[in-house]
């Protein structure tokens, strides 16, 4: 277990006895897990495994993440109960556990909170000190016997109350989001650290323009949300999801948003950016295996990029590796309008060039260009829904791509149609919008 100096000798017929004897050689290998479980109601649980066959650490220090308050230790009684726990391990050959309470002692010594691991009926007493505020987050350190003659596996859990008497002991974040608990296990001039990440669920009521705030500056915007709402929760992972990576140079994490409210898009997702590591940021959105660029908005003060979609997977935020340079007659319907109108009789020839993240002209391999609808005849949002596939030819002089879609033939609808130019999985960004065209009746 993760101990303080332990009083008492001898515990349980002799089994908890401390004895000048090292649980394992200076050799042996640590390892061990970190579990976290969170309740308003309940309060803050904290699990620590330690398999077989590992080292037992000299000591442990926890950290609990900013956002996250304990009230001080003076705003409870002298030894008012604030929390329990168990300790399990193998003595003598043979498992036992062995249940603690935590109970306030308010000789603090300087401290925030003081706490006191009593096992009784068991003569053994821990001091556990706690310190901290709600903007750097808190630790509490336990010190292990330097002799013991326990030996893992061993588990330790710790269960704050989320409140005593009426009191509330912990106050949960405002934002929702994910909250990482850190745990490092020390050995004499090794370190350990494992970390185990929560989540916050946020409250999704019903109703229109419905915005979701979470740590970090994320933040959802939902177009309607309806009947009870619900909860949505967001994760984070540094791995990419089994599309694998995009075209882009990841900036920071891959996010996925997850809801049980029943949700109505358009959406809006703002995720923020390092402006040193990505300059030039887009927001990308995982859409049937490919990542499309879904970049709406930059915000350069807050740093943050804002995109919209019409439903939810993952997200990434990164720098693009290809950019779209329109050429001939798409660039002169641009310098117009955006969308243009074209008859739904006519061809339409699409010419463009690919710049790389330099700005420089480049020729990649397995480019295509899709035709989406996003509007109806009447204006309406819809899908999006994908029309028309393009192989377009290289000019490979000229370092130009050229398609012709042929509206008669392809027989798209009355609506708005965007242009997307996929190289690989990922959509070439451009700006400032995609280029679109509304089919218009002919005369």
């Amino acid at each position: 277990m993760n101990f303080k100096r332990l009083v008492g000798a001898s515990v349980l017929s002799g089994f908890l006895v401390f004895s000048p004897f090292l649980a394992f050689p200076a050799s042996a290998i640590f390892d061990a897990t970190v579990s976290v479980v969170i309740s308003q109601s309940q309060g803050i649980t904290v699990t620590i495994q330690q398999p077989a066959g590992t080292e037992i650490d000299d000591y442990t220090i926890y950290r609990i993440p900013a956002g996250f308050d304990f009230a001080s230790g003076s705003s409870f009684s002298n030894g008012a109960q604030i929390g329990s726990g168990t300790f399990t391990a193998v003595f003598s050959g043979t498992e036992l556990t062995f249940p603690f309470v935590l109970l306030n002692d308010t000789n603090l010594q300087g401290h925030k909170f003081r706490l006191r691991a009593d096992f009784a009926p068991q003569p053994t007493i821990i001091d556990i000190f706690l310190d901290g505020d709600v903007t750097t987050g808190h630790t509490f350190r336990v010190n292990t016997p330097q002799s013991v003659i326990f030996t893992t596996p061993l588990t330790t859990v710790f269960n704050f109350s989320a409140e005593v008497g009426g009191v509330p002991l912990v106050t949960f974040p405002t934002l929702a989001g994910e909250y990482t608990f850190i745990v490092e296990f020390y050995k004499d001039t090794e370190v350990v650290t494992k970390t185990f990440v929560t989540n916050l669920p946020a409250q999704t009521p019903s109703g229109t323009n419905v915005t979701n705030d979470f740590n970090g500056g994320i933040s959802i915007n939902f177009n309607r949300v309806l009947g009870q709402g619900g909860q949505t929760t967001i994760t984070s992972s540094a791995s990419p999801p089994a599309a694998g990576t995009g075209e882009f140079q990841l900036s920071g994490v891959y996010y996925d948003f997850n809801t049980t409210a029943n949700i109505r898009c358009p959406c809006t997702v703002t995720i923020p950016y390092d402006p040193v590591t990505t300059p030039n940021p887009r927001i990308y959105h995982l859409e049937d295996g490919v990542w499309v660029d879904a970049t709406t908005s930059v915000d350069t003060v807050n740093h943050t990029v804002t995109g919209t979609v019409s439903s939810f997977s993952f997200f990434a935020v990164g720098s693009p590796n290809y950019s779209v340079d329109w050429q001939k007659k798409i660039e002169k319907f641009l310098e117009k309008d955006n969308p243009f109108d074209i008859k739904e009789d006519k061809k339409l020839k699409i010419e463009f060039g690919l710049l790389d993240a330099d700005g420089q002209k480049v020729s990649p391999e397995n480019v295509t260009v899709e035709v989406w609808q996003i509007l109806d005849e009447g204006g309406n949002p819809v899908g999006p829904t994908k029309t028309a596939t393009l192989t377009p030819d290289l000019k490979e002089k000229k370092d130009q791509f050229k398609a012709e879609l042929n509206l008669r033939e392809t027989e798209l609808a009355l609506g708005t149609y965007e242009i997307r130019v996929i190289v690989e999985n990922t959509t070439a960004s451009q700006t400032p919008d995609t280029a679109s065209f509304t089919v218009v009746e002919k005369h």
